[in-house]
Parts: C-alpha cells; structure tokens; sequence
C-alpha cells in the first residue's frame, strides 16, 4: 500500500487471529473500519494500495514524483510529451501519491493549469490525445479516489485512443472496481487474460498490482497461488504437439530435484512421480515462478493460470486438458491438490513456456534440467 495509509489487511490479521474471511464479511469490516479511523487515513482499496511505481524507481522522474510528492512543471511537462512511455507515465503519476497521507487532493488541475492553462474541467476531451486523456484521468482518479465516477469518462476514452494497451486497460478496470469493489477482481481478471493487449507495463509493477488485488477473491480457497513473479517480458514460442509431450521419467522410490537454467528450485512440497502415468509433477507456483511467469488461482472456475508474455495458460484442477491462449489440449496426467499445493506436469507446463526440458538419473536422484 501507499505510505501513510492506514492497513486493513493489518488489522485484520491482527484481530481476526490470521483467518480469511470470506469476499462480503471483508468488505463489511472495511466499512465498520472506515467509521473507526481517523480522517486522514483511509482503508485499503483498489486505488490507494496498488503503488506499482516501485517498480520504476529505476527511473529519475519516477523517483522524482516519489521523493517530492507533488505536481511540478518538469513532472507535468514530461506527463505531456508523448514520447515518454504510457507506463512510465502512469508510474510517474502513482508515484506522486506515495509518499502521503490520503486525502483529496488536486494535481490534476495543478497539471491542467502547467499544460493548458485552464483547469480540467475546461478542457475540450474531443481535442485531447489517448495519453492526455490517460494522464488527467489517473491523476483525477488519485486525487478524488472516493469519487471514481470522476475520473472514469476520461479512462474509458483514453482506452478508446489506445484500445491495446495493457497500462489504459488495467487502470480502468482498478476504476470501476472502486466503485464495485465486489467486482474488482473479475474486471483484473479480464485484463489478464486479453492476449489482445500489449504488455507495455513491466512484469514486477503487474505483480505489485495483483498481489494486492487478488485479495478480493475468495482467500481461503486461493492464498497460496498469489505469490507473483514475473522477471522477463520475453515472449516464448508456443510449444506444438503437445499431445505427444510424454515424461520419460519412472520410478516409484526415486527422489527429483529441479534446475531452472543452473538454479535449484526449491519447493515446501516436495515434487513427485505420478506412478500411475509415469509423469513429473511439481507445485505450480514454484515452478511458475523460477519459469518467470505470473501466477493466479480462480475459484469460480478452480483453474490455475501461467502468463509469461503473449502465452496465457490455465489447467483446470483435477482435470485431463489444459489451455493454451484458449485451444484446449490433452493432458494425461491432471494437475491434482497434494498437502494444499497444486501440481502440475513439469514437461507440460515447461515447454509450453518454451523451455526444454532434460531429465538425468544420477544414482538414486533424479535430476531435471529446464532451460531455455
């Protein structure tokens, strides 16, 4: 969450003894919170606890915004030159409110007066480009985040501009799901798996922006699978013929140990061999992780999902097929719940991220090697 901002994740653990509760009891002790806190520390939501900006503090004007805190002319003009990356503005933006206790504020006319010299409301949307109307947006959506219906017109029109962009259209969806916080985490979702969208935001600021919104799913059934990684933004060939994809790996007794290009993973449950099918199986997280891939659980539909760049990929728990961006293909080993982890066929869900995969029996130990 922003700096300054009062926790409810905290006290829930803090007074419900470490237990999830279910989506609406949440939302509901969020309200009962709302009346208890003080006036200028506000609960957790969708807006003000996703600061993705750490993830570009690597860039001066991004740590610019955050150590200052607040719209300059330099700031505004770099928000305006449409050479500058949308995610690095968005990032530049977030960033502003990071280091503040939350209040309503006005950057966005603080921006509009620098630029055009006339407040937001005065400006002509019709004679504004994707990314202005991105930017008056967000900084409207930050300043005024109890009031999202404010900044909402000049998202969607953003989006309108720029209807492929993954940066316009997660943004949105965070808008609309402050104003429906029960449907926050469908709208996300939706977000993820449009293959249509470029992936313009970098994969560490994706994870800061899950690892808080997942939490409006049903924690108790998911919790486990939202630790996020998500390291490249390469794009990997889609492995062909998966239906040929066979493990050469046997052996009731044998112990397996996993190398992702020279790493050891390390699993808590440790993989296994499926005797009946003869295939690997390993916790998906883990594996996803090491694979640089980020990682969901959705309860309506009791899959797990792996997004590495352009490759979308979902195993149903318990079932004999598989997805890759949408095409249904076979599995002869189904992924299956040990000891509240989910595993997954190591080949299967290696190679369709594009990685080989090696297996090596070294006396009693069975090595694998994936690399790529």
């Amino acid at each position: 969450m922003f700096a300054g901002e009062f926790s409810m994740g905290a006290l829930f653990n803090t007074y419900l003894g470490g237990f999830f509760v279910r989506p609406f009891a949440r939302l509901f002790l969020m309200f009962l919170c709302l009346l208890i806190v003080p006036p200028l520390a506000y609960a957790d939501s969708p807006v003000t606890s996703t600061p993705f900006s750490n993830a570009y503090l690597d860039q001066p004007i991004v740590e610019e915004a955050k150590n200052f805190g607040q719209m300059t002319k330099e700031i505004a003009e770099y928000l305006k030159d449409s050479g500058n990356p949308l995610a690095i503005k968005a990032a530049v933006i977030n960033a502003l409110y990071n280091q503040q206790v939350w209040s309503e504020r006005n950057q966005a006319d603080i921006y509009a007066k620098y630029i055009y010299n006339k407040s937001v409301q005065e400006l002509d949307m019709n004679t504004l480009s994707g990314e202005e109307l991105y930017c008056l947006g967000y900084l409207t959506l930050l300043d005024q985040y109890r009031a999202p219906q404010k900044a909402i017109p000049y998202l969607e029109a953003a989006l309108n501009k720029k209807p492929t962009s993954f940066t316009a259209s997660i943004t949105l969806a965070i808008a609309r799901g402050q104003e429906s916080w029960q449907d926050i985490w469908p709208l996300t979702a939706a977000v993820m798996e449009d293959l249509t969208l470029n992936q313009d935001m970098k994969p560490e600021a994706v994870e800061i922006i899950f690892s808080y919104l997942s939490l409006y799913q049903d924690a108790s059934e998911q919790s486990e699978y939202l630790e996020q990684s998500a390291k490249s933004t390469q794009t990997f060939g889609q492995a062909n013929d998966m239906k040929n994809i066979i493990d050469i790996i046997t052996g009731e007794e044998t112990a397996v140990t996993v190398y992702c290009n020279g790493l050891k993973i390390n699993y808590d449950v440790p993989p296994v061999l499926d005797n009946s099918t003869n295939r690997t199986m390993v916790p998906f997280r883990k594996t996803f992780e090491a694979l640089g891939a980020l990682v969901w659980f959705d309860a309506s539909s009791n899959s797990v999902y792996g997004r590495k760049g352009q490759i979308l990929l979902r195993l149903p728990v318990g079932e004999n097929k598989a997805f890759i961006n949408g095409q249904q293909v076979a599995l002869d080993a189904p992924s299956k719940i040990t000891k509240k982890r989910t595993l997954v066929p190591l080949r299967f869900v290696s190679q369709a991220l594009g990685y080989q995969v090696t297996p090596r029996l070294d006396g009693e130990v069975l090595n694998v090697y994936i690399s790529n």
